[in-house]
């Protein structure tokens, strides 16, 4: 087993539109979908009801890659970490915002739901010297030290292994979540109704 650094096992790390280049009211703009912080979960999926629009002056850059399946994205910015993986392609081209990083795997070398284990193991390491914070308390990583990262690197067959377990763990925690959620709000519309003749 060898250990490369991140960016030797990815086609290209690279962060989403930063906000200078969003409306300005005296060029041309465009509207385009962009995966922010809040649709990163803590679980590590996208939310795509938080998905949002951002006004994007003369459009996006032609040097601003648009997200891809297989991409996995860190937040960079913000009060916490999160990381998820591109799971799928979405319907239109649909970009990250400044706040995130994205890590884009050569598949030759890396299976992405591996990397994006690796990368969600980083995330919840509080102590990880990677997650660096401002003199505000927020995260500040840089992407300099998002290409030195070591990334162990097993033989594919098994990084393919590790990474459908540990996304089928996360499906599974995920669905256990939603579960309670709505027996909460079962159990509270059952109170609500049982005990209402009584007030």
């Amino acid at each position: 087993m060898s250990i490369l650094s991140l960016s030797e096992v990815c086609f290209r790390i690279f962060t989403g539109i930063p906000p200078r280049n969003r409306v300005d009211k005296l060029q041309g703009s465009l509207s385009v979908p962009v995966l922010g912080i809040r649709a990163l979960t803590h679980d590590g999926t996208i939310d795509p009801v938080a998905m949002e629009k951002m006004e994007v002056a003369g459009g996006p850059r032609p040097s601003q890659p648009n997200l891809c399946k297989h991409d996995v994205v860190l937040s960079i910015r913000g009060n916490m970490p999160k990381c998820a993986l591109v799971q799928v392609d979405f319907p239109e081209p649909t970009y990250a915002s400044g706040n995130l990083a994205v890590i884009r795997p050569d598949p030759a070398k890396v299976d992405p739901a591996y990397l994006w284990a690796i990368i969600m193991r980083v995330s919840r390491d509080i102590r990880h010297p990677l997650l660096t914070r401002a003199t505000t308390q927020q995260l500040s990583i840089r992407v300099g030290g998002l290409h030195k990262l070591p990334v162990w690197v097993p033989p594919l067959s098994e990084q393919k292994r590790i990474g459908e377990a540990a996304l089928a763990l996360r499906d599974a925690v995920t669905a256990e979540r939603r579960a309670l959620e709505v027996g909460e709000q079962t159990f509270d519309s059952f109170l609500l109704e049982a005990v209402e003749h009584y007030e």
